[in-house]
């Protein structure tokens, strides 16, 4: 069996056992049927089988990285830290790998620096999370400086996810080879058994002392500024207006969460909020059946597995419309919204609660574009697997 190292700058499960990013975790499970896996990563190890797991220190990196100006100056020394810990943890442990696989712009500059020319290189990227049209801008050069270094390295291979954030696109931009990328959306985990939807609002009714005559509003993602769930409490806000049996539940956490609470509590809706932080990734059917509208509204793209899983349930879908969104879900699966000003997402909330059977017909045909436009994760994760399986051979 041959060796992967594989170099993540997120960590597996970075919000807690259970919650984070599950792609990494589903694409090492996939790797580790295959592939003897050292992972050097932060974070806790994801207890995965033939995968040796070395921590990175993040702590310090993490209370630094917001503040203006200190935040910024301190990148640049915690990815000199980074290479030099992983080249000793590398050299400490005798890691020889077949192949290397760098998760994030950041471990795609130490990786290359460290293994360029000497291993087969795979660079795996999700998404782009900043606006590409702007990537030349003097302020988003000086940014994005470290991370655009990673960017412009393509290794053997370059996996950018399909999120609707046109990776694709960003990395010809930078002149990345045709045959060097793989783009790819990611997989859903199809409902094998759903929860009863008065069992699981029972659950959460009691769970967040919601009032049992409010409708529940729903939004799942890491509190982050881009993912803009700002536009979910303005937009109950507006909605209230009109009626006010409505509660949002928000899942996830992240740095954003403080600012979030504080705009609650400015905004009068402490009695309509509740935020729930991060959730374990089985336990989210519970929140996904009960909710009576599902909202993305994110700045690059909304094309991620929180749409995708919601959409697995039957949810009524309420997000930003864009041409990249026409790949996933139709408007007739959603509502695809061109504005996202809190009156136009208000006024969706209400149109649509005023209404069951819309409701359901939108929940129904979500249900069934997820299925035709993804793949089942164990399937998803066999392409990529395949690939390296294929480079290895060649190494």
């Amino acid at each position: 069996m041959k060796t992967i190292l594989v170099l993540s700058q997120n960590a597996v499960f970075d919000l807690g056992n259970g919650a984070g990013k599950e792609v990494i975790f589903k694409t090492l499970v996939g790797l580790s049927e295959h592939f003897k896996i050292e992972l050097i990563a932060p974070g806790s190890n994801p207890q995965i089988n033939n995968c040796r797991f070395y921590q990175l220190q993040d702590a310090l990196f993490n209370k630094l990285k917001r503040i203006p100006i200190i935040g910024f100056i301190y990148n640049f020394i915690y990815i000199m830290q980074l290479k030099n810990e992983i080249k000793k943890k590398i050299s400490k442990n005798m890691i020889n790998p077949d192949l290397v696989y760098l998760a994030g712009p950041w471990m795609s500059f130490i990786g290359h620096s460290i293994f360029e020319n000497k291993k087969t290189i795979v660079v795996r990227y999700f998404g782009v999370n900043w606006n590409p049209e702007k990537h030349n801008s003097i302020k988003q050069k000086i940014k994005f400086y470290l991370k655009n270094k990673g960017y412009r390295k393509f290794g053997n291979l370059v996996i950018m996810t399909n999120d609707g954030t046109r990776g694709d696109e960003f990395l010809k931009r930078l002149n990345c080879p045709n045959l060097k990328i793989m783009f790819l959306p990611n997989g859903i985990d199809f409902v094998q058994e759903a929860i009863e939807k008065t069992e699981s609002r029972k659950i959460l009714m009691s769970k967040y002392k919601i009032p049992e005559s409010h409708r529940i509003i729903l939004t799942v993602s890491r509190l982050t500024s881009w993912k803009r769930v700002d536009r979910a409490i303005l937009g109950l806000k507006e909605a209230l207006k009109y009626n006010s049996q409505i509660s949002l539940l928000v899942v996830g956490d992240g740095e954003e969460r403080q600012h979030l609470e504080r705009l609650v509590q400015s905004e009068g809706l402490a009695k309509y909020v509740r935020f729930a932080g991060a959730i374990k990734h089985d336990q989210l059917r519970v929140y996904f059946s009960e909710c009576d509208i599902f909202l993305s509204l994110y700045d690059y793209s909304n094309a991620g597995n929180p749409l995708f899983e919601a959409m697995m349930y039957r949810c009524c879908i309420i997000t930003l419309d864009s041409p990249a969104m026409k790949f996933f879900v139709s408007d007739k699966g959603a509502v695809l919204l061109k504005e996202s000003s809190p009156y136009a997402i208000g006024i969706a909330i209400n149109k649509l609660l005023s209404n069951k059977e819309l409701l359901l017909e939108y929940g129904v045909n979500a249900e069934k574009e997820v299925k035709a436009n993804l793949l089942p994760w164990n399937k998803r994760i066999s392409i990529e697997v395949d690939k390296l399986i294929e480079l290895s051979s060649l190494s």
